[in-house]
């Protein structure tokens, strides 16, 4: 089981505190998934960052609208490097 909390701090910002519950840490087998498990969401959360400033970056953008698209509005893929 895991949880997760958004906190934040005037010096340094924000960060995600998580909280890790394994059963029986202490068998080889749970504790290589515990290292697996935590490895992936460091991984997820690396990620996750890059697409929060580059969403973050586009917000900024002058060709940026603001609200829904009109009915029949073309759709239109960009991609750019974080």
């Amino acid at each position: 089981i895991t949880a997760g909390a958004m906190r934040s701090t005037e010096r340094s910002g924000r960060f995600t505190l998580f909280d890790w519950y394994f059963r029986a840490p202490e068998k080889p087998e749970v504790a290589e998934a515990m290292r697996r498990t935590v490895e992936f969401s460091d991984e997820i959360q690396l990620e996750d960052i890059a697409i929060r400033e580059a969403v973050q970056k586009g917000l900024g953008s002058r060709t940026y609208s603001r609200g829904r698209s009109p009915s029949g509005a073309r759709t239109v893929s960009t991609t750019s490097t974080v």
